[in-house]
Protein backbone atom coordinates (compact mmCIF):
# COMPACT_ATOMS: atom_id res chain seq x y z
CA UNK A 1 0.00 0.00 0.00
CA UNK A 2 1.40 3.37 -1.02
CA UNK A 3 1.35 6.23 1.45
CA UNK A 4 -0.79 9.29 0.81
CA UNK A 5 0.51 12.84 0.71
CA UNK A 6 -1.26 13.58 3.99
CA UNK A 7 0.64 10.74 5.69
CA UNK A 8 3.80 12.84 5.63
CA UNK A 9 2.35 15.70 7.70
CA UNK A 10 4.53 15.85 10.78
CA UNK A 11 7.15 13.45 9.39
CA UNK A 12 10.48 15.32 9.41
CA UNK A 13 12.14 15.96 6.07
CA UNK A 14 15.86 15.81 5.54
CA UNK A 15 15.95 18.00 2.45
CA UNK A 16 13.62 20.10 0.36
CA UNK A 17 14.30 21.36 -3.14
CA UNK A 18 12.82 22.19 -6.55
CA UNK A 19 13.22 20.21 -9.79
CA UNK A 20 15.69 22.05 -12.02
CA UNK A 21 16.35 21.61 -15.74
CA UNK A 22 19.52 19.64 -14.93
CA UNK A 23 17.34 16.95 -13.28
CA UNK A 24 15.16 16.41 -16.35
CA UNK A 25 15.90 13.45 -18.64
CA UNK A 26 15.18 12.90 -22.34
CA UNK A 27 11.60 11.88 -21.49
CA UNK A 28 10.81 15.28 -19.98
CA UNK A 29 10.63 14.29 -16.32
CA UNK A 30 13.08 13.74 -13.46
CA UNK A 31 15.56 11.03 -14.45
CA UNK A 32 16.33 7.85 -12.53
CA UNK A 33 19.76 9.02 -11.27
CA UNK A 34 18.17 12.12 -9.76
CA UNK A 35 15.54 10.15 -7.82
CA UNK A 36 18.26 7.91 -6.43
CA UNK A 37 20.58 10.85 -5.68
CA UNK A 38 18.01 12.90 -3.74
CA UNK A 39 16.57 9.96 -1.80
CA UNK A 40 20.11 8.76 -1.05
CA UNK A 41 21.12 12.25 0.09
CA UNK A 42 18.05 12.44 2.33
CA UNK A 43 18.99 9.09 3.82
CA UNK A 44 22.59 10.21 4.34
CA UNK A 45 21.39 13.32 6.22
CA UNK A 46 19.00 11.19 8.28
CA UNK A 47 21.72 8.68 9.21
CA UNK A 48 24.02 11.53 10.24
CA UNK A 49 21.24 12.80 12.50
CA UNK A 50 21.10 9.35 14.08
CA UNK A 51 24.85 9.50 14.75
CA UNK A 52 26.34 7.77 11.71
CA UNK A 53 28.38 10.69 10.43
CA UNK A 54 31.98 11.63 9.64
CA UNK A 55 32.85 11.84 13.35
CA UNK A 56 31.38 8.35 13.94
CA UNK A 57 33.53 6.94 11.16
CA UNK A 58 36.67 8.80 12.27
CA UNK A 59 36.42 8.27 16.03
CA UNK A 60 35.03 4.73 16.11
CA UNK A 61 36.22 3.31 12.81
CA UNK A 62 32.66 2.13 12.08
CA UNK A 63 30.09 2.88 9.40
CA UNK A 64 27.10 1.49 7.55
CA UNK A 65 27.23 0.34 3.94
CA UNK A 66 24.36 -0.41 1.61
CA UNK A 67 24.17 -3.99 0.33
CA UNK A 68 20.70 -3.94 -1.29
CA UNK A 69 18.32 -1.38 -2.79
CA UNK A 70 14.75 -1.54 -3.98
CA UNK A 71 13.33 1.43 -5.89
CA UNK A 72 9.62 2.24 -6.35
CA UNK A 73 8.51 4.96 -8.77
CA UNK A 74 4.92 6.12 -8.18
CA UNK A 75 4.53 9.56 -9.81
CA UNK A 76 6.56 11.63 -12.23
CA UNK A 77 8.17 14.87 -11.15
CA UNK A 78 8.54 17.76 -13.60
CA UNK A 79 10.43 21.03 -13.93
CA UNK A 80 9.58 23.42 -11.10
CA UNK A 81 7.95 20.82 -8.84
CA UNK A 82 8.81 21.18 -5.15
CA UNK A 83 9.75 17.97 -3.33
CA UNK A 84 11.24 16.75 -0.08
CA UNK A 85 12.96 13.61 1.25
CA UNK A 86 11.77 11.75 4.35
CA UNK A 87 13.81 8.83 5.74
CA UNK A 88 13.07 6.23 8.42
CA UNK A 89 14.56 3.13 10.03
CA UNK A 90 12.13 0.22 9.63
CA UNK A 91 13.94 -2.70 11.28
CA UNK A 92 17.32 -3.93 12.42
CA UNK A 93 19.20 -6.97 13.59
CA UNK A 94 22.48 -7.05 15.47
CA UNK A 95 24.44 -6.04 12.35
CA UNK A 96 21.96 -5.01 9.64
CA UNK A 97 19.32 -2.35 9.18
CA UNK A 98 16.33 -1.78 6.91
CA UNK A 99 15.75 1.85 5.95
CA UNK A 100 13.44 3.70 3.59
CA UNK A 101 13.55 7.17 2.07
CA UNK A 102 10.57 8.74 0.32
CA UNK A 103 10.50 11.63 -2.13
CA UNK A 104 7.27 13.58 -1.72
CA UNK A 105 6.11 15.93 -4.50
CA UNK A 106 4.45 18.96 -2.87
CA UNK A 107 3.39 20.56 -6.16
CA UNK A 108 1.00 17.75 -7.07
CA UNK A 109 0.61 16.52 -3.47
CA UNK A 110 1.76 12.94 -4.15
CA UNK A 111 4.50 10.65 -2.85
CA UNK A 112 6.68 10.16 -5.93
CA UNK A 113 9.33 7.60 -5.02
CA UNK A 114 10.64 5.23 -2.36
CA UNK A 115 14.17 3.93 -1.88
CA UNK A 116 14.47 0.95 0.44
CA UNK A 117 17.89 -0.12 1.57
CA UNK A 118 19.49 -2.91 3.53
CA UNK A 119 22.47 -1.60 5.49
CA UNK A 120 25.27 -3.54 7.12
CA UNK A 121 27.13 -2.06 10.09
CA UNK A 122 30.83 -2.43 9.29
CA UNK A 123 34.20 -2.10 10.96
CA UNK A 124 36.32 0.07 8.67
CA UNK A 125 39.57 -1.68 9.62
CA UNK A 126 38.53 -5.31 9.17
CA UNK A 127 35.92 -4.45 6.48
CA UNK A 128 33.62 -6.97 8.14
CA UNK A 129 30.13 -6.72 9.58
CA UNK A 130 30.06 -5.90 13.27
CA UNK A 131 27.28 -5.34 15.82
CA UNK A 132 25.88 -1.87 16.35
CA UNK A 133 27.30 -0.29 19.51
CA UNK A 134 24.76 -0.02 22.33
CA UNK A 135 24.26 3.76 22.06
CA UNK A 136 23.57 3.59 18.32
CA UNK A 137 21.33 0.53 18.75
CA UNK A 138 19.24 2.50 21.27
CA UNK A 139 18.91 5.40 18.81
CA UNK A 140 17.96 3.07 15.96
CA UNK A 141 15.38 1.27 18.11
CA UNK A 142 13.85 4.63 19.04
CA UNK A 143 13.65 5.57 15.35
CA UNK A 144 12.07 2.20 14.47
CA UNK A 145 9.46 2.71 17.19
CA UNK A 146 8.73 6.18 15.83
CA UNK A 147 8.24 4.78 12.30
CA UNK A 148 5.99 2.02 13.65
CA UNK A 149 3.88 4.60 15.48
CA UNK A 150 2.83 6.27 12.23
CA UNK A 151 -0.90 6.09 11.59
CA UNK A 152 -0.25 4.69 8.09
CA UNK A 153 1.46 1.49 7.04
CA UNK A 154 4.99 2.20 5.87
CA UNK A 155 5.03 1.12 2.22
CA UNK A 156 7.96 -1.25 2.28
CA UNK A 157 7.89 -3.32 -0.89
CA UNK A 158 9.02 -6.58 0.68
CA UNK A 159 12.03 -7.00 -1.61
CA UNK A 160 14.37 -5.81 1.14
CA UNK A 161 14.26 -7.14 4.68
CA UNK A 162 16.42 -7.89 7.68
CA UNK A 163 17.34 -11.58 7.78
CA UNK A 164 17.48 -13.17 11.18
Amino acid sequence: MRPRYEDFEGVPSQLSTVVTSEMIDANGHVGVPQYLHHAGRGLEIYLAGCGVDADYRASRGLTVVTVEHHLSYWHEMHLGHRFSAHAMWLDRSERTGHVIAFLVNHTVRQPAFALEGLLVHMDLTSRRATPYPEDLAITIDREIAQAQSQSWPIAAGGAVSVRR
